[in-house]
């Protein structure tokens, strides 16, 4: 699309190559994985990006411009600060199964207002490693301080018999995990893995079912506030 090319002009390197066909989404948008992330290019705001596993490479006013995906500059808030209204569509973080890759596909999505959800799955095969379902669940509210108070409910609420873990994500984030099945296997994977991170009025969790990686479930999440406006 004539929209990435000064892109991938400027830093060939840091764009990658395509990785399957081009998405055109229902709202004008377009998005183009490749081997380096996911190229969007929003049809509202004429944005042009590759969102990567944690860094931004944003096509700006004064030309290339490079930030972490939870960041944002000032003139893409459009006035706004990051503490009041940051993001406003829930829908608009969705990851589709292209930016993900490993043979995901889209098996259901459904958004409103205030969040979205999108459930990918990988068929199931002999010996296949790594998840086979993604659970992905935004949700806005309307302050900063509102989505906090979600976050420390929901993390009250979590049953879990595995260990709290906290990695560096957005403003706050929390990891449950749940023991193995078999934990004298030396495959052992857990049966699930949720994170749930807040930045600014959102909350974002992704589930991983198995729980194989949690650097897998942190690039999604990173991906997702990447994605998100």
């Amino acid at each position: 699309m004539p929209a990435f090319q000064p892109l991938r002009d400027a830093s060939p390197g840091e764009i990658g190559e395509c990785r399957g066909d081009q998405v055109s989404e229902e709202n004008g948008d377009a998005a183009q994985a490749t081997s380096k992330g996911l190229l969007v290019w929003r049809k509202a705001d004429n944005w042009t990006g590759l969102i990567g596993p944690s860094r931004t490479v944003v096509l700006g006013p004064q030309g290339i411009e490079r930030r972490a995906n939870t960041e944002r500059f000032e003139w893409e808030l459009n006035g706004l600060t990051p503490e009041v209204g940051m993001f406003t569509d829930p829908a608009s973080g969705l990851l589709p199964a292209s930016a993900i890759g490993f043979g995901f596909e889209l098996a259901e999505t459904s958004s409103n207002e205030m969040s979205a959800s999108a459930t990918l799955v990988r068929p199931t095969q002999d010996r296949v490693r790594g998840s086979r379902t993604i659970v992905q669940t935004i949700q806005l509210l309307p302050s900063p301080e509102m989505a906090h108070a979600l976050l420390v409910d929901l993390g009250n609420l979590q049953q879990s018999d595995g260990v709290l873990k906290t990695t560096q994500l957005g403003d706050e984030t929390q990891v449950f995990t749940w023991r193995p099945d078999d934990v004298s296997s030396y495959f052992a994977t857990f049966r699930q893995l949720a994170l749930r991170a807040r930045r600014s009025n959102a909350v974002v969790t992704i589930v991983l079912v198995p729980g194989t990686r949690l650097e897998f479930a942190v690039q999604l999440a990173s991906m997702t506030f990447g994605r998100l406006r």
